[in-house]
């Protein structure tokens, strides 16, 4: 990734250099930044800036990596604007504190890209097959082969839906067997090892034409996602609707950490993080307006809603971050 910075005073040109590199190569993204100043008649919120209250700009002033301040006088009144750059998109979790989590996004809203980073972050913990932090990984995949490359020592790649309802059978005696060892040492939560099951897709669970299969395999999840936290039975799930076609509101009300990413309907927003309102008390661009990667966050065991930017990695790097996990195989 190149970062171009264009420095020169006020009106010398920076702006239509900018806009002449975009229009020429196609490619460049700007870094927006976060302002007060009132937005004008052709501009909307996010172009070309994410526009705030100075209130709440001021009273934020820990979210900004940098900012400044400029007094103008309009219309004979004297005030104050700021600009400053956002450092959302710096999200850390500790590996024993993750919950159960999906994330919701429509198709091109950087969900693939999310997945990816995740499944980084899970294999880095390995920590070279030695000492690892991680019992073992489930990856299923019912359209594609695309976590197939994650082909790593103690992973199970799962991509038939007979495999999803066999192996969901095998992790509830897991959680069993991990609830008597809890029980005999007194312990509230398992001191083991924790394992993570991935899930890209599913709707296509949802979608299945055999309900006995289909309606046992989200009976189990509802199951695993009650009691496997404490068991240290770990799901990330990822979806482009959360509607009782895709994933029955019964699962879904069962999953405790959320992630909401750029859609356009009404029904994921609502039922992932709440209403416009709230909404609006994290982020005043709309969630339909989200640029790619950009994703709320709420958190599984405390609530808590933050506003992050997931880093964009192209396919070429995406392929070397793979290729460098190769000592697990």
């Amino acid at each position: 990734m190149n970062i171009i910075v264009l420095l020169g005073k006020s009106g010398s040109g920076k702006d239509a250099m900018q806009n002449l590199l975009i229009d020429y190569f196609k490619k460049f993204e700007i870094v927006k930044l976060t302002s007060t100043r009132p937005m004008r008649e052709n501009e909307k919120q996010g172009d070309p800036y994410f526009f705030t209250t100075k209130d709440n700009f001021l009273n934020n002033l820990n979210n900004f990596i940098e900012y400044r301040k400029y007094t103008t006088l309009l219309k004979n009144v004297k005030d104050e604007w700021y600009y400053g750059v956002s450092k959302d998109g710096d999200y850390y979790k500790k590996l024993e504190e993750q919950t159960s989590m999906i994330t919701v996004a429509e198709s091109g809203a950087g969900k693939s890209n999310l997945l990816n980073l995740l499944l980084y972050s899970i294999f880095w913990n390995y920590n070279n097959g030695i000492d690892s932090k991680i019992d073992y990984t489930v990856l299923i995949d019912l359209k594609g082969n695309e976590l197939s490359l994650y082909n790593y020592k103690n992973t199970k790649f799962i991509d038939n839906i007979e495999g999803v309802e066999t192996i969901f059978k095998e992790l509830k005696e897991i959680m069993y067997n991990r609830y008597k060892i809890m029980k005999e040492t007194g312990d509230k939560k398992f001191k083991g090892l924790p394992i993570i099951v991935v899930i890209d897709e599913v709707g296509t669970i949802g979608t299945y034409f055999d309900k006995r299969i289909k309606d046992n395999i989200f009976n189990d999840m509802i199951e695993l996602f009650q009691k496997g936290r404490a068991c240290k039975i770990i799901f990330m799930i990822f979806a482009q609707k959360c509607d009782s076609t895709n994933i029955p509101s019964n699962v879904l009300t069962n999953i405790q950490s959320r992630v909401l990413m750029k859609t356009d309907s009404d029904f994921n927003t609502n039922s992932m993080i709440g209403t416009k309102e709230t909404i609006e008390e994290i982020t005043l661009q709309e969630v339909a307006n989200f640029n790619r990667g950009r994703a709320i966050i709420k958190d599984g065991e405390s609530s808590k809603k933050d506003l992050i930017q997931v880093p964009f990695i192209s396919e070429n790097q995406h392929l070397a971050i793979v290729k460098s996990f190769n000592y697990l195989k």
